[in-house]
């Protein structure tokens, strides 16, 4: 079976040739046109300058007999040529090719004594073909002059030239053919080389990397391109890796706990009541992780947002009142104020806002201030939580936003998933926006979505 650089390569080297073998059989035939017509042309006038040469001397003459003796005498035939002069369809004199006697051939002096003025003409008998030209001369007797030409040598040698050519042209197609095949060989080694490489990769092996020529040509920068795609995707593979081992530790704890307490309840029944309320409890943080986990897979996804146009101070105000349920906290409405409408999802919106609220009560206390709302300028709108909580440190705010990530023990004062502020990115990159962290003016942490302001 033919690999498919070998089936490449037979197809550059049959596209290359293929146009120089259409060239060739054209120019050979074109060469040959030419050539046979400037043969034919030099025989015309050869016998066209006899012709005329006999019409001159016949000024000077009465007698036909002497005047085609004499000029046939005075000529010198060339190769290939023979001179006859006939006189009452009898042949009187004949000079030129010695072994071809045309003058024994009663058909042809027939036919040549026949004419009534100048005419070529060709002839063929078993010694090959002539062309010849006869001049009727009209006097005291009935002559013709004739001259032939022996085509024979003239064809052999039109052969010979075509076969030349011919042969050359070979030469050239076999030439091209090979410089082709070498040509493309060169060609196709980086790409087996880089096949060889691609075949040696998988799932399990994602380390390997194609080497990169220096000569900066095409395929060069193709294998550094498919380097740098290799680089992503073996980070998705180990970021699919953590994510599986993340949401597998993740799950296992209340797994864990809700298998210990149903042991507990089957050997005790008087503790049914507290063991069934903390199954409960591990239920509900499993379907909010399970439901987080549905967030953060449909993100990528299209339809994950809805976009309709929204009042912002309307919305403002129905995050407060949402997220001032979740806790009791003192509850800060936002002091700024936002009019008009944006292009958002409303419900996504929601959504991440009220998960930034609920992260914020986990880290404070019933004495902290939370604000809740919406900032806005020319051209952006940011949707944000505030307290007067810990805050985030800075070099842990590019940290906690990544999955199952959590910050500092001062930080973290709840048990959570690890998902709340990836939902929140999640739903920002959504909107074309991001998720920003900062410190807040109540002394903790300011947490929000920032979206550019315009169609989405």
């Amino acid at each position: 079976m033919i690999s498919r650089s070998k089936s490449l390569r037979l197809q550059i080297v049959f596209w290359t040739t293929i146009p120089l073998v259409f060239l060739a059989i054209v120019s050979s035939a074109g060469a040959a046109f030419v050539f046979k017509n400037q043969i034919d042309q030099q025989i015309d006038d050869s016998l066209a300058r006899e012709a005329s040469e006999l019409g001159l001397l016949a000024q000077d003459y009465v007698s036909v007999e002497q005047l085609l003796r004499e000029y046939v005498q005075r000529s010198s035939p060339s190769e290939g040529e023979q001179l006859l002069a006939i006189v009452n369809t009898e042949v009187v004199i004949r000079s030129g090719i010695s072994g071809l006697r045309l003058d024994l051939d009663e058909q042809f002096i027939g036919l040549v004594s026949s004419v009534t003025s100048t005419t070529l003409g060709d002839f063929e008998n078993e010694s090959g073909t002539f062309r010849w030209i006869a001049v009727p001369v009209r006097g005291d007797a009935s002559g013709v002059f004739v001259a032939t030409f022996d085509t024979n040598e003239s064809q052999q040698q039109f052969g010979v030239a075509l076969f030349s050519f011919a042969t050359l042209a070979l030469i050239a197609i076999i030439a091209a053919g090979l410089i082709g095949w070498y040509s493309s060989g060169r060609i196709f080694r980086p790409i087996s080389r880089i096949s060889k490489s691609i075949s040696s990769i998988d799932s399990k092996e994602l380390t390997t990397r194609i080497a990169v020529g220096t000569s900066g040509n095409e395929l060069d920068a193709l294998a550094n391109e498919f380097n740098l795609l290799l680089d992503r995707l073996q980070e998705a593979f180990e970021n699919q890796k953590q994510f599986v081992d993340d949401a597998g530790h993740e799950l296992r704890t209340p797994l864990t706990v809700i298998r210990g307490h149903l042991d507990l309840v089957e050997s005790d029944p008087e503790s049914n009541a507290a063991s069934l309320e903390i199954v409960k409890d591990e239920l509900a943080r499993m379907s909010r992780l399970v439901l987080d986990l549905q967030t953060l897979t449909k993100s990528n996804q299209p339809g994950f947002v809805e976009l309709e146009k929204t009042e912002l101070a309307e919305l403002n105000d129905e995050l407060f009142v949402k997220a001032e349920a979740l806790a009791n906290r003192n509850w800060i409405p936002s002091r700024k104020q936002c009019t008009g409408a944006e292009v958002i999802d409303r419900q996504r919106i929601t959504q991440a806002v009220l998960q930034l609220a609920d992260n914020a009560c986990k880290q404070t206390s019933e004495e902290d201030h939370i604000e809740v709302g919406v900032d806005c300028g020319e051209d952006y709108v940011a949707f944000y939580v505030a307290d007067s909580g810990p805050g985030i440190p800075v070099d842990q705010r590019e940290h906690i936003t990544k999955r199952f990530a959590r910050g500092s023990q001062h930080y973290e004062k709840g048990e959570g998933s690890g998902l709340g502020l990836a939902v929140v990115e999640a739903i920002a990159q959504a909107h074309n926006g991001y998720l920003r962290i900062d410190s807040s003016e109540l002394g903790g942490a300011w947490v929000g979505i920032v979206l550019p302001r315009g169609d989405r």
